[in-house]
């Protein structure tokens, strides 16, 4: 495989993936992910496929690839939507300014009230069970129907990607014993990269789209990153093991990688793992949904009710989308990638359309966050930016493993927060290094 610099931004793969990389960031581009592009570039029906700056090797596709592929002659692939279905992230603004939050002891409380009121960790229980009637019409219509039950305010939907119900859902294709792992684990955090983090405005550098959203310098905001949990990851797992893999030989198909399994998109597979993938993703919206009314009460148990909360917005990063770019109707499947729409685009919410869609990109542990806006030139891209900082390191490396040192020691890892006077606190008390900025 050979590959070329276009510009300070664009790498080109053959045979035609765009890679937007500055020559800084190639230096962090593994081989692993770059043969993963070029593996997806070989499925049926490919429109096009590219990677964004925080790529790095995934399950199948890489972390920050886009796939799209033809509705006509082309195919789906769970493992380029991603074994979290719907991870993503929700940006909840306060009216609070950081004067409220300056004192160590204030940012103590709050830490404590986050790791009481909102379990994380592998297999934590959520902090709402709903009747399994109720769960199977969350998993079809979204958050919507926790609104109807008090848990936020019919607002968040509209500034919830895809107004938190993607069409299609359909909970039976969810296997059985997934189901119930969901209906129990609403409102958890879960492990790995997810986090809640209280954060402070520090800059604003579009003034006009920051009025638009409501946020300003000095400002105190919570951001929550998470996504389906069990019931999404062992979903996404069974789709690509258990019908994908084995109904390939039926369709002709024989990907580059077992990972990349697929079903053409006019397939009865096809339409069960839509089905299925549609319902977690509705689920995830609901999981953030709870979380961030379970932030607002946090808040007004520590600052009391003299304060104003509201959902910036909602983005999905492990998806696919049916959308039609340049006249042709294609499947974009988005992993590790945060869709953005520009100015003007009607998919955003009528109160932003003069500014866009906006987009939310999680830095590292203890670096800045972003808030951005699209360009008309976001189409080179299919509608899509990176979903965070990227990983310049595998976590068992930075962990270390019986056969290899850790490449990053706790001294790294609390000169990299502590000193910044950034408290953190793990829901299991587990190595924190492999997230170190």
């Amino acid at each position: 495989m050979r590959w070329q610099r276009v510009n300070d931004y664009l790498l080109m793969i053959e045979p035609g993936i765009e890679v937007y990389l500055t020559p800084e960031l190639e230096q962090t581009l593994d081989e692993t992910a770059v043969q993963q592009l070029v593996n997806a570039s070989g499925l049926p029906g490919v429109h096009k496929v590219l990677a964004l700056p925080d790529v790095h090797a995934g399950y199948g596709l890489p972390v920050g690839g886009v796939l799209a592929t033809r509705t006509k002659d082309g195919v789906i692939s769970p493992g380029a939507v991603g074994v979290d279905i719907n991870c993503g992230v929700r940006l909840l603004a306060t009216d609070l300014e950081a004067a409220a939050v300056a004192k160590k002891d204030t940012r103590q409380r709050l830490l404590a009230a986050f790791r009481r009121e909102i379990p994380a960790g592998e297999g934590k229980a959520g902090v709402l069970t709903l009747p399994e009637r109720d769960f199977r019409r969350l998993l079809q219509e979204g958050p919507g129907v926790l609104v109807e039950r008090g848990w936020g305010v019919t607002r968040d939907l509209r500034v919830t990607e895809e107004e938190g119900a993607l069409p299609g859902a359909e909970p039976s294709r969810i296997p059985a014993e997934l189901l119930e792992y969901g209906r129990k684990q609403l409102g958890s955090l879960g492990s790995g990269n997810h986090f809640v983090e209280l954060q402070v405005v520090e800059e604003v550098f579009a003034r006009e789209a920051a009025e638009v959203f409501r946020l300003f310098p000095g400002q105190v905001v919570v951001m929550v990153h998470s996504g389906s949990r069990r019931m999404g990851n062992g979903t996404a797992l069974h789709y690509v093991k258990k019908v994908c893999r084995p109904a390939m030989k039926k369709y002709g198909i024989s990907p580059p990688h077992p990972d990349l399994a697929c079903v053409p998109w006019r397939s009865p597979e096809a339409e069960s793992y839509w089905g299925a993938m549609a319902a977690c993703a509705n689920y995830a919206w609901a999981n953030r949904q709870t979380m961030a009314e379970k932030a607002r009460q946090v808040l007004r148990g520590i600052f009391g009710g003299g304060f104003t909360s509201w959902t910036v917005y909602d983005v999905a990063h492990n998806i696919a989308k049916i959308e039609k770019i340049n006249g042709q109707e294609l499947v974009v499947h988005r992993k590790g990638a945060t869709r953005a729409l520009p100015a003007g685009d009607r998919r955003t919410p009528a109160e932003y359309r003069k500014a866009g869609q906006p987009a939310l990109i999680p830095g590292s542990m203890g670096t800045r966050s972003w808030v951005i806006t699209a360009t008309p030139e976001i189409r080179r891209t299919l509608n899509s930016v990176n979903h965070g900082a990227g990983r310049v390191m595998s976590r068992t490396k930075a962990r270390g493993k019986k056969t290899e040192a850790a490449l990053i020691t706790w001294e790294d890892f609390y000169a990299s927060t502590k000193e910044k006077g950034i408290l953190v606190a793990s829901g299991t008390g587990s190595d924190l290094r492999d997230e170190a900025p």
